[in-house]
């Protein structure tokens, strides 16, 4: 029979000391035979590797640094289709005196009407996002829809102020997140027919899919060290309780 003292022995320090400063026996030690540890290391193995993909959790960030002034964006973004979203930079027509980017030089504008975002979960390399969060100095109040599966609404957050440009009087950059499961589009809305706010360090929280996940021989290697390690520790104290009996 498996036991609970088994699946949790690579985890507890196996070397306790006693009160006279020799080593104790450690308290899972009549569990550890060879058979089972095998057993229990494959198990481990298997608990870390298969739900791996589906724990991991990751965020793009689009800085918009990489595109030059007045660039129209459409698809340049992989698994993004853009619409109504034009880049704007402090060295070139972005007013920055009124709407200052948040890092960089480079800001997203609406560019006559609402940005709308189409997502390709397989282009992007995930399973699922989940968030969306960036800073907006805008002339009108600002809205994020996010929607889902056949264009269902799954919520909206709206900013808090009438504008917040800098001679507004109010802080730039207000920072809007909006939390949502299975994101497939947004549309985020300011004036009706544009040019109405700007937009940096646009944030996607997604869950990668499995191919997206960075480095996999890394953390493989990881657990399998670990594996190794506790299996030396564990056959070290048998062979110690054998030559003390």
């Amino acid at each position: 029979m498996f036991s609970l003292c088994q699946f949790y022995a690579p985890f507890w320090l196996l070397t306790l000391a006693s009160t006279d400063g020799s080593i104790a026996k450690p308290m899972c030690l009549k569990c550890c035979d060879g058979r089972r540890w095998r057993q229990l290391s494959v198990l481990v193995f298997i608990f870390f590797l298969l739900p791996a993909h589906s724990l991991w959790s990751a965020e793009l960030t689009l800085d918009f640094e990489a595109f030059l002034d007045e660039t129209s964006l459409s698809t340049q973004v992989k698994g993004l289709t853009f619409t109504h979203a034009t880049v704007l930079t402090s060295t070139g027509t972005l007013f920055a005196d009124e709407f200052p980017p948040l890092s960089g030089v480079a800001v997203a504008m609406d560019r006559g009407g609402p940005i709308s975002i189409d997502i390709n979960l397989f282009s992007f390399g995930a399973i699922a996002i989940s968030g969306i969060k960036g800073s907006f100095t805008y002339a009108s109040p600002v809205t994020i829809e996010a929607f889902g599966i056949g264009g269902i609404s799954l919520g909206s957050t709206t900013s808090a102020l009438p504008g917040n440009y800098i001679s507004s009087g109010n802080p730039p950059n207000e920072l809007l997140e909006l939390i949502a499961p299975d994101i497939r589009s947004l549309v985020i809305t300011g004036g009706s027919l544009g040019d109405s706010f700007v937009l940096d360090d646009l944030t996607f929280s997604y869950e990668p899919s499995l191919t997206a996940i960075p480095e996999p021989k890394t953390w493989i290697g990881i657990l399998s060290a670990i594996l190794l390690v506790q299996s030396r520790s564990v056959r070290r104290l048998l062979r110690l309780r054998t030559a003390r009996s």
